[in-house]
């Protein structure tokens, strides 16, 4: 896996890798397979901005198309990651906001991360 930008307001599907100045704070800081075959797949991954908080993600064949869902504990339970916002001021960050929908997918859950 590698991290990259989404640029979507230059497109749908418009990517762009990070700085190498970028990857120092926001890349993938280490990666491991926790299961590989079959239909699908189980990685886990830590981001360098946040590297105790590990995202577990699994690949399944869905219709045809290679699907992905991402897990992460927020506010202390294990949630479907929907969305992270990264505040920045310059190239320091503020804090990282998690997003994401409880494993019982009735309540969003939310998380401010603070260095």
């Amino acid at each position: 896996m590698f991290a990259y930008w989404r640029l979507n307001e230059k497109g749908p599907g418009v990517l762009e890798p990070l700085l190498p100045l970028e990857e120092k704070a926001y890349g993938i800081e280490r990666q491991r397979v926790l299961s590989n075959g079959g239909p699908g797949g189980k990685v886990e991954l830590a981001l360098r901005a946040v590297p105790t908080r590990p995202i577990v993600i699994l690949t399944a064949m869905n219709a045809g198309r290679c699907e992905a869902r991402s897990f992460v504990t927020i506010s202390g339970e294990s949630a479907l990651l929907s969305n992270v916002y990264v505040k920045l001021s310059g190239l320091r960050m503020d804090y990282v906001l998690l997003l994401g929908l409880s494993a019982d997918r009735r309540r969003v859950v939310r998380e401010k991360l603070t260095r």
